[in-house]
């Protein structure tokens, strides 16, 4: 066991995963276990063990770690040693003998199980809990028919309860009594329809009858009703770390006298089978070995064994068991191809490739094994030849779309997007759902510049693949080269929560298996890449499979037409739904079909404007008042650009056209906004009176006089505008902040404080009035409530980037530096160009002697904001490091130097 190093703070963060834990999920469950047992958290590991099998008691490897942590740590000797005291002081404490069954069942000893549940028993004889936990334990010692027994006893006391029914049907499968299991399970349906375990079996029972549509009907429903039935997860054993580990805690047990372990009447290689269909392969292995020992078909069971082993990444044991299935069958190409494959994912390039000849050899038709020697030629630098197997293994097999994929990725990496586009449009023509080829689409799209097209063919393969990261990760990058940066970081977040690392699309490996088709990746370059860089819902036309092949010189067909007018109408209600970048498709779109030029670039500028492009904006509305001099909606389009550019002085020309009889309140904020900001401070007040007269309570010319005034020095004046916008809108943020900014310059700092945490009521998701707010506190040396602030707030918006490194900087004004480590670390996970938390980390590695690292961090701080207050601390603490170094460098006596 790993030794109890850990903080106090280690072990909370670690005990906070098991809140994330999905309570159903006995695998989950039983994996924390591991970690916490690796972890020297024995108790903790115990109680997950213990989890995992109250939600799956016939979960055999957290049977066996639950074996180990036990005996190794002597945690349930204490507690049997407590409840048999117990026992002795008041025989008649039923939960402490309730739980002392559980705890024998859970440790393996049914026999002794037995005796306590029967002692209950004696004393509630109609207690169909008790019932049926003695059944589940006869059971466990092997003896299904006395556990049917008692299982028909619950059932006649309870005609109608469903969950007797699923146990009676699961004895009865195991018992191979196929008719009996199929009638307790479809009554058990019948009276719970929401029940996925009942539906699991009973998919087991009619495939086993011939049944395959009504089976795969049942095991579709059952997995609808419990998602985590589709996860083939591996679950983690104490004795991967430790071969020893359990026949140590066997021989304690023996030692202690309890039980030996029981046998079971129904054949071991169906037991595997279904432990396998379920995900639990260490499960599944260790019935195929008991079906080993019992003398069971060793050709049938050794390449399940095998299979088992290459499905669970144990690569070692699939070669050593494909290696002695070979001896006996020599010229099997599919066991040549499964061996090469092991070979392959160890990185054993030469030897795969031998293994596929010799499939290749047995079998000159054997697509799976072509497929594979053309990835293996490819990491060995002969391209060519690889493409010529993909192609080969296709014309062989056209729906081995395994071959076709990796056609089209090696097409990729040759900058053939042409062709490349066009094999993975062949995949999705056979395989709509396919995520790869969804993926592969959206990489080429992107390429091609075509991002709004990419960011639906990324969305596609994340619908058509839960938990895809690398399509999450590609999300991300478009959506940021589109200008969505929240989405665009959240997407980064779900990545890197599913993967720390970005791989990019990989070749795939084919196997034939008996029961599965795994999905085997092998890296393009064996090497992956850590992600530095950033899901929305987004709805996928169907017409949109052709839309995104279309417009490729002619390689690919080009999208029907659509009425210019249709397409400019639609362009107008992504606009008013907020989707800037879905308009601007569809203006274009109408451009091309010869919609009127100065109403499609209106909306073209105005989808800039929304997006942050003001540059690209001033220029459509530039051209849309060129066509139409007269247009008010491009004159007031330019002079909101122009002001969001900051070219005032330019703008001042476009309001004084604007500025007539006319002008709506709209128009004359825009024109009041040009002309402060140009100095013309008495016109941009008359202008703003005309707005009053207008629309007497506009919040927005009471903010624009709150800037005016600002900006005039006049800061009594502003604060004044600023209450009556907050007055007029109590909702209104930005009126609030600059309220509170100004009377913080004022040294009113109660009624700042006062007016921020009534923004932060109002608008408990917005980070600017917590950010101001919180350095508020740090400046009055309220440091802790600093602290506590951000802190909550981060509750609710854990990856708030500012928010987290203003955190680390009260932090660090604490001196609990460790911690601020952390958060700026996080930060810089998300935002490598993150100013303050680069700043921060440098003088946090400058503590650790880290100067090169330290100097490194500054140097980014002063690159990236020269001119900001972190940069003017970069430089100031680059050379005061330096200079406190430098007598310790000339004391070396020999030392070298280096100049600055």
């Amino acid at each position: 066991m790993t030794p109890n190093l850990l903080t106090e703070r280690d072990r909370g963060i670690l005990r906070s995963f098991a809140t994330r834990v999905d309570p159903s999920d006995a695998g989950a469950r039983n994996n924390l276990g591991v970690l916490y047992f690796r972890r020297g958290m024995v108790d903790d590991a115990v109680e997950q063990f213990m989890s995992a099998l109250t939600v799956d008691p016939r979960m055999t490897t957290a049977q066996r770690n639950l074996e180990i942590a036990s005996f190794s740590s002597g945690y349930h000797d204490r507690r049997i040693e407590q409840l048999c005291h117990t026992l002795r002081v008041d025989p008649a404490d039923r939960i402490a003998r309730s739980e002392l069954a559980d705890t024998w069942l859970m440790l393996g000893d049914p026999q002794r199980a037995s005796d306590e549940l029967g002692i209950l028993l004696r004393d509630a004889p109609g207690d169909i809990d008790l019932i049926t936990r003695l059944a589940t334990a006869e059971a466990a010692r092997g003896d299904l028919e006395v556990a049917s027994r008692w299982l028909h006893h619950a059932l006649e006391r309870a005609p109608e309860n469903a969950a007797i029914l699923t146990r009676l049907g699961e004895v009865a499968y195991n018992r191979g009594l196929n008719a009996d299991a199929r009638h307790f399970l479809e009554r058990s349906v019948a009276l719970s329809p929401h029940d996925a375990e009942a539906w699991y079996l009973l998919g087991f029972v009619l495939g086993d009858e011939g049944e395959h549509d009504a089976a795969q009907d049942a095991t579709r429903r059952a997995k609808t009703l419990n998602t985590s039935l589709t996860k083939a997860h591996t679950n983690l054993s104490l004795e991967r770390f430790d071969a020893q580990s359990y026949a140590r805690a066997r021989a304690e047990r023996a030692s202690r006298g309890i039980g030996a372990e029981s046998t079971a009447s129904n054949t071991h290689f169906m037991l595997g089978l279904a432990f396998r269909q379920k995900g639990y392969l260490s499960e599944a292995l260790g019935e195929y070995n008991m079906a080993l020992q019992r003398g069971e078909d060793p050709t049938v069971v050794g390449r399940a064994i095998a299979e088992v082993h290459l499905l669970n990444g144990d690569t070692v044991q699939a070669i050593a068991a494909y290696e002695a299935l070979l001896v006996d069958q020599p010229q099997s190409a599919r066991l040549w191809n499964a061996c090469g494959v092991a070979h392959h994912q160890q990185g054993a390039i030469a030897e795969a490739r031998a293994c596929y000849d010799r499939s290749i050899g047995g079998d000159q038709r054997y697509a799976p094994a072509i497929n594979n020697l053309g990835v293996a030629l490819f990491h060995t630098g002969e391209s060519e030849r690889a493409f010529g197997h993909f192609v080969r293994a296709v014309n062989v097999m056209p729906s081995l779309t395994k071959a076709q994929l990796n056609m089209a990725l090696l097409l990729v990496r040759q900058g053939d997007l042409h062709r490349a586009l066009i094999t993975y449009r062949e995949v999705l023509t056979g395989s709509v759902e396919n995520a790869i080829a969804w993926n592969g689409v959206g990489l080429v799209l992107s390429k091609l510049g075509r991002q709004a097209d990419a960011r639906n063919a990324f969305a596609r393969a994340i619908e058509s693949r839960a938990g895809y990261a690398e399509a999450h990760y590609n999300l991300g990058f478009t959506l940021s080269s589109l200008g969505e940066h929240a989405d665009a970081l959240r997407e980064t977040r779900t990545a890197l929560e599913l993967d720390p690392y970005y791989t990019p699309q990989k070749f795939e490996l084919a196997v034939d298996l008996e029961y599965e088709d795994p999905l085997l990746e092998i890296p393009a370059d064996l090497s992956p890449v850590r992600a530095t860089a950033s899901i929305t819902d987004f709805a996928f036309e169907p017409a949109a499979l052709n839309n995104l092949f279309a417009g490729l010189d002619g390689a690919t067909q080009e999208p029907s037409p659509v009425p210019a007018l249709d397409a400019l109408e639609t362009a107008r209600e992504k606009l008013n739904e907020g989707n800037a970048a879905d308009a601007l498709q569809f203006a274009r779109r109408a451009l091309q079909n010869g919609a009127p030029l100065c109403d499609t670039l209106l909306i073209m500028g105005d989808a800039f404007l929304a997006s942050n492009a003001a540059g690209e904006a001033l220029e459509r509305f530039r051209e849309a008042r060129a066509e139409d001099r007269l247009n008010q909606h491009a004159a007031l389009g330019e002079l909101r650009a122009l002001i969001r550019l900051e070219r005032f002085d330019e703008g001042l020309g476009v309001a004084e056209w604007l500025d007539d009889d006319d002008a709506d309140a709209t128009s004359l904020v825009f024109i009041a906004t040009a002309r402060y900001s140009a100095g013309q401070f008495e016109a941009a007040r008359e202008t703003l009176r005309r707005v009053d007269a207008l629309t007497p309570h506009s919040v927005e010319a009471a903010v624009a006089l709150g800037h005016l005034e600002h900006k005039a020095g006049q800061r009594d004046a502003a604060i004044a505008a600023f209450r009556t916008a907050a007055q007029r809108d109590p909702n209104h943020l930005r009126a609030r902040i600059e309220l509170a900014a100004l009377l913080i310059t004022r040294g009113s700092v109660l009624e700042a404080e006062e007016v921020l945490l009534e923004a932060c009521r109002i608008a408990p998701r917005e980070k600017q009035p917590v950010l101001v707010l919180a350095a508020l506190h740090r400046e009055e040396g309220n440091v802790h409530e600093a602290i506590d602030l951000l802190a909550a707030f981060l509750k609710r918006e854990p990856y708030a980037l500012d928010v987290l490194a203003a955190l680390g900087e009260s932090l660090f004004g604490l001196c609990r530096f460790e911690d601020a480590h952390f958060a700026f670390q996080r930060v810089l996970r998300f935002d490598a160009n993150n100013v303050s938390a680069l700043y921060y980390d440098g003088v946090l590695l400058a503590k650790s002697d880290r100067v090169e690292e330290a100097h490194h961090r500054w140097a980014q701080v002063i690159e990236l904001a020269p001119a900001s207050l972190f940069a003017r601390r970069a430089g100031r603490d680059s050379v005061t490091v330096r200079q406190v170094a430098a007598p310790a460098r000339s004391s070396e006596g020999e030392g070298t130097h280096h100049g600055d």
